[in-house]
């Protein structure tokens, strides 16, 4: 059993997110589930994964050590990090995070067992799909982590992609406007030039950069995040990504032997004013990968 009093700096955190700070030994799935099996107490009464802590408060865990995570081999570079922000390479192959409780083998897991050992946590920022490589912020605080989520969502900060193709695209640059329905159930999103009540708007800016004919390496800059965006885009203009399966051309993947999307998120640019004196170290920045593998395999020297 462990008991821990609330202090005034974690007044109002959510029970799971006090507990992360407290217990960083566990993963949040794990924490989430022993607040579901009521192993976890608020002043005696079993809590609610969204109830929020105050001052004061006595939180008391029954978790016994079978919870604690096992070292895992690391799937991310650091490209850079301050006492605020951390922002890093990730490989494709792993989840950016993982809300359904089945793994805790997660990018934001990963990084965490990096700085725990500096007593520091990191929340993401915004996702990138399990077979995309490249660029993910994530912040150390909650205070930089909301203003990093208000900047994702005005689009002030700008996202760079580049990805194969099948084709080269009659229009070497242009923009892209289309109509987008997810489909949770099947993991499935459906593209329409037309608006429907579920349908999100979503756009993209698109440039070829070299092109053999069979194949294109094409920037991405979106204008909007959306779920599988490039992915189901491209692929609605003719032009699927290499190794998706999902969107693109199997019969193409097989001859390349491709089982991934060739995608990679390699630019993130901040914007050159941020008021906020935690963030201005990123004022102006621009962050950028320029070694990626599959374009070095296909486009060598393209960028």
């Amino acid at each position: 059993m462990k008991e821990f009093t609330v202090g005034k700096k974690d007044d109002g955190l959510r029970v799971d997110r006090f507990l992360m700070n407290r217990m960083p030994e566990h993963s949040k799935m794990f924490l989430l589930k022993a607040i579901k099996t009521k192993k976890i107490r608020v002043n005696g009464k079993h809590p609610k994964k969204d109830d929020r802590v105050h001052s004061g408060d006595k939180v008391v865990s029954y978790i016994l050590n079978e919870g604690r995570k096992k070292e895992r081999t690391c799937h991310f570079s650091v490209v850079y990090e301050d006492k605020h922000v951390i922002i890093v390479n990730k490989e494709a192959g792993i989840l950016s995070e993982d809300l359904t409780g089945k793994t805790d083998s997660t990018l934001e897991n990963e990084v965490n067992d990096r700085l725990k050992e500096r007593g520091e946590r990191a929340r993401l920022c915004h996702r990138i799909d399990y077979n995309t490589s490249g660029l993910v912020v994530l912040a150390k605080n909650r205070h930089s982590l909301d203003v990093l989520n208000r900047m994702f969502k005005e689009r002030r900060v700008k996202k760079t992609y580049v990805c194969i193709v099948s084709g080269c695209p009659e229009k070497k640059e242009g923009r892209l406007e289309h109509y987008l329905t997810k489909n949770a159930r099947e993991s499935l999103v459906h593209v329409s030039e037309r608006p429907s009540a579920a349908a999100k708007t979503a756009s993209m800016e698109y440039r070829v950069l070299a092109s053999n004919g069979k194949l294109s390496l094409v920037e991405c800059r979106l204008e909007t995040g959306r779920t599988h965006q490039i992915r189901c885009q491209m692929a609605f203009t003719g032009h699927p990504l290499l190794g998706d399966n999902k969107y693109g051309k199997k019969n193409l993947n097989k001859e390349y032997h491709e089982n991934r999307q060739l995608l990679c998120s390699c630019r993130i640019a901040f914007p050159d004013v941020i008021h906020d004196p935690e963030l201005s170290c990123l004022q102006g920045k621009t962050f950028q990968i320029k070694d990626i593998a599959f374009v070095n395999r296909y486009f060598p020297g393209c960028l």
